[in-house]
Order: C-alpha cells, then structure tokens, then sequence
C-alpha cells in the first residue's frame, strides 16, 4: 500500500468508520481539517487493489486496503473526493446501498450530485443493453430526493425506464439480487417529466422506454393526447429502425386514429423515404387513402421507396384505389416499374 492511502485509511480508522453501523454514517466524523486533507491526498486517486495471482491456478481481487471499501468509498466522498471519483470507488452491495449512497452524496449537494450522474450512469457500467446500471438506482433515487432536474441524457433515462417499470409491474432488467427498489410512489412524481426528456434526448424504444410510456397513459399518468405526441416525436427523431418499428406499435397501443395519422402527414414523409417495410405497410397505405391535392404525389414518391416485394405491392394497390392525380406524369414511370415487379 502506498504512503498516501496507508495515512487515509489509519485516519479512517482512528475516527471510527472502520466499524461504523449503516445509521451511523452521517453522524461520524469526517474528521479535523488536517484529518480531511490527509485522507484526501490518500483518496482522491489511485488504485484500493489489483487483479491478481492469489494462489496457484487461482485469480480474483487482492486489496491494498484492510479496511472495508463500502465504508471507504463513503468516508472518501465526505472528505472531498470528486464526483468522478465517487462513481470510480463507491461499490454495489454490502454496507453501500442505495439509500447510504444517496444520503452522503446528497450532503454535498445538488452540483455534486448531477455531477455523480453523468458518471455513473454510462454504458460500461451496464451488465446488458437495457439493465440497470451499477449505481442507475441511486441516480434515480438523487433526482427525487434533491429534486434535479432530469438528466438531459441516454444513459440516465435508460436507467429511470428500468426501475419505472419494476414499478409499474412490467419487465424490468434490474440488478441481480437488487431488492431495494424506488417506488410506484416515488417513479409517478414526476413520471411526464421524465417521459418527455426521454423523447426529447432519443430514449431507445427497444427497451422499457417505451413500455413504460404505454403503462402510464393506462394509469393516467400522462395524458393520452400528450403520450401521443411524445411518441411521434420520438418517432420523428428516432435513427435506428428498430425503434421507428417499437414506437409504430405503441401508436397502435394508444389507439391511434387514421385521421390523426393523416393530421401528421407532412411530418411523416421522411419516414416513408426510409423504405423499412414496417413503416411503408404500417403509414402508406392510410396516407395514401386519405391525401389530398399535391401531397398524394408527394407520399407516394416516398412510399414508393419500399424495400420489400410485400410493401410495394400494398403501395401500389393504395395508389390505385386512388383518382388520378394532377401531376401523375410525374410518378408514370415509377408506377410502371412497381407494376412489374408486383
């Protein structure tokens, strides 16, 4: 153990964290002022221990430190160590649970605290695409607590839709073992607010995102007028195909009307010139029906770039049951080609 750390942690002993019960953390010391600046220069950096050879054919985790880390990490946060270091050091069982982590963070404030965030709630800290985070729990439980504002970011609304929808009953990929969940109480407090920074940042639909905006207009936690706007702009930003296909579905699960499609048909053009088949057979056909004037030339320009046998078949069969329009000329050739592949 280097110098520096050796120091840290016989101050951490000396102020007796090393044997600290969970409802005594905030009640200890951090200690004098010359305490605190030699257990800083001991904290603030470097490693507690190294992957190593413990014995023969056998590796795993050798400590520098004969202390407890849990304690540690949160003795460290309340001499001064930074928010990224916080998130580096902190661990994920034991004596640092959630509520631990959120109270000693919270004591140096709402800065701090968002600082915390964007450093822990990244995607390395994830066992799966669409699970929890190492510390996504105390995150969301720092939002609610310090009332931040929410996280403009992916990877925190990633986190927020895992544990909304432990809440709300639905699929949810949590923490292996993790009992400590944030209530329906506390998710639906501000459950729009969140719903609407989701949208706004690009939360993928393919997780529970999305799901979770579905549970909520069922529970009347955001008003279903709203829900669906939130999901054609989200719709309208989405990049990865498979989250254009989930947010078609939940228009359907919100009912969606083919006049409330068409009310949006302007907006919905470029989705059609994807050409993705689960966009063409799901828009095309109903904008198609019900266009008029100029934007029936225009609708079926993009919908006639379908990519699949099926999807131009089901655009050519809306364009025929449609009169002709004025600037057909335009589409003649396009139309021919369709015809004689379908």
């Amino acid at each position: 153990m280097r110098k520096e750390l050796q120091d840290a942690v016989a101050v951490f002993k000396a102020l007796g964290w090393a044997d600290a019960a969970p409802e005594d953390v905030l009640r200890l010391p951090p200690g004098t002022p010359e305490q605190k600046r030699t257990a800083l220069a001991g904290l603030k950096s470097g490693e507690w221990g190294e992957f190593a050879k413990l014995s023969e054919n056998t590796y795993g985790w050798r400590s520098f430190i004969d202390a407890d880390s849990g304690r540690l990490a949160l003795f460290a946060i309340r001499v001064g160590v930074d928010a990224r270091r916080a998130a580096n050091i902190l661990t994920t069982g034991g004596f640092s649970r959630p509520e631990l982590q959120v109270a000693v963070i919270a004591e140096r404030g709402a800065r701090y605290a968002s600082d915390f965030i964007n450093h822990a709630c990244i995607s390395r800290r994830r066992m799966f695409e669409h699970s929890a985070s190492a510390f996504g729990n105390t995150a969301v439980r720092l939002v609610y607590s310090l009332d931040l504002d929410v996280p403009q970011t992916v990877e925190y609304i990633k986190d927020w839709s895992v544990y909304a929808a432990a809440a709300l009953g639905l699929k949810a990929e949590t923490r292996y073992n993790e009992t400590d969940l944030p209530g329906l109480d506390l998710i639906e407090k501000r459950y729009a607010e969140h719903i609407r920074t989701g949208a706004a940042v690009g939360a993928p639909a393919t997780g529970p995102f999305s799901a979770v905006l579905s549970a909520g207009v069922k529970r009347g936690l955001i008003a279903r007028d709203e829900a669906v706007s939130v999901v054609f702009s989200a719709l309208d930003a989405a990049i990865r195909p498979g989250d254009r296909k989930v947010w078609l579905r939940v228009l359907d699960e919100l009912s969606v009307s083919d006049a409330e499609l068409a009310e949006r048909a302007q907006t919905l053009i470029p989705l059609l010139s994807t050409g993705e088949t689960a966009v063409i057979e799901r828009l095309a056909p109903t904008l198609i029906a019900r266009a008029e004037g100029g934007s029936l030339t225009e609708l079926l320009l993009a919908s006639l770039t379908a990519k699949t046998k099926k999807a131009r078949e089901a655009v050519l069969k809306s364009a025929l049951g449609r009169p002709r329009p004025c600037d057909a000329d335009a589409l003649a050739s396009w139309l021919s080609v369709l015809a004689g592949d379908a």
